[in-house]
């Protein structure tokens, strides 16, 4: 468990200072733990970041029964969401990996205007958080912007790693136009796969923070809200670009699918040019194979006329082909 008082950076706290009460809440009375140093207790009333896992939430003081249920219902939803209940913002984020080698980052979250918690067994919210106590400086600390400052993470970088995306399908379809098809069916269909998943990642996104700016006034303060619309706004522009990628992706798979029906025509083409010079042939070896007996075989030229007729057959095959431009 890591524990981080929300001042205008995050600082780590060696232990969960005293919980302070608010009238509103339905939370047990809790008292400070005995480990709490004398630096926990300069800023007491300090919103609270914890991340933690799973296992660590049933021994978690913050945490009552109902938050405890609350999330670990959405521990197992691979998907984005953020629900109000009274007791305050329950949400799960599902973020799919942007190169295709790592597992996805999931992990539910808990946030009132006290305190905020993170739960993943992962440990990576635990890093994330760290990183943001490098570099975020709050003009008004608050749990709900440390919480939109974890979404907004998330995405950070995404234009880029789409850049990336676009940069890939572009050399898959010159690769394509050269007639070099043979790693298409490997490449094409994770591309597509991962811009699917980026796109309904972004569309769960927008559609949890705009039922937390409708009705979460009462957990989120005014400069929340506007980082939650600032969001939502950078996550529609994603998808808008996502799905961009996803619309380009598909007209290299129709020139893809193009090349190959060109590929086929080209065979069928010369399958067609060697049945039209064998028919002849086959018509010929035929007629003069007959087991009878035939004016030509008494015919000392006989033989020399029937190769002569073939070598003709197949040049006047091939002239003709030739003229009509099969090859």
């Amino acid at each position: 468990m890591t524990v981080y008082a929300i001042e205008n950076t995050l600082r780590p706290l060696n232990a969960l200072p005293a919980v302070p009460q608010d009238s509103q809440s339905s939370q047990d009375s809790q008292s400070p733990q005995d480990s709490q140093s004398p630096q926990d207790s300069q800023s007491p009333r300090a919103p609270l970041a914890v991340s933690l896992t799973f296992e660590e939430l049933a021994r978690c003081p913050l945490a009552t029964e109902e938050i405890r249920e609350l999330l670990m219902r959405s521990r197992d939803g691979h998907f984005c969401k953020a629900e109000l209940r009274r007791c305050g913002i329950v949400g799960a984020v599902s973020m799919p990996s942007k190169s295709g080698k790592h597992e996805p980052l999931c992990f539910s979250y808990f946030l009132r205007r006290e305190f905020v918690l993170f739960c993943c067994d992962a440990g990576k919210i635990e890093r994330m958080l760290e990183r943001l106590s490098l570099r975020q400086d709050w003009a008004s600390p608050d749990s709900g912007e440390l919480l939109c400052s974890v979404l907004f993470s998330l995405i950070d970088g995404d234009l880029l790693a789409l850049e990336a995306l676009d940069t890939r399908i572009e050399k898959l379809e010159n690769a394509v136009l050269c007639g070099q098809i043979e790693a298409f069916n490997r490449e094409m269909p994770a591309l597509r796969k991962r811009l699917t998943a980026l796109q309904r990642f972004y569309s769960q996104l927008i559609d949890a923070g705009q039922k937390l700016i409708e009705s979460g006034e009462r957990f989120l303060d005014a400069d929340a809200l506007m980082l939650m619309r600032l969001l939502c706004e950078r996550c529609m522009r994603l998808r808008e670009e996502a799905q961009a990628l996803r619309e380009y992706a598909m007209q290299v798979r129709e020139e893809y699918q193009a090349q190959i029906d060109l590929k086929q025509n080209r065979v069928m083409q010369i399958l067609t040019v060697v049945t039209v010079v064998f028919m002849p042939l086959t018509l010929i070896a035929g007629w003069f194979g007959m087991n009878l007996k035939m004016p030509e075989f008494e015919w000392d030229y006989g033989y020399p006329m029937v190769i002569g007729l073939s070598v003709v057959v197949v040049a006047l095959c091939m002239l003709i082909c030739k003229k009509k431009k099969f090859w």
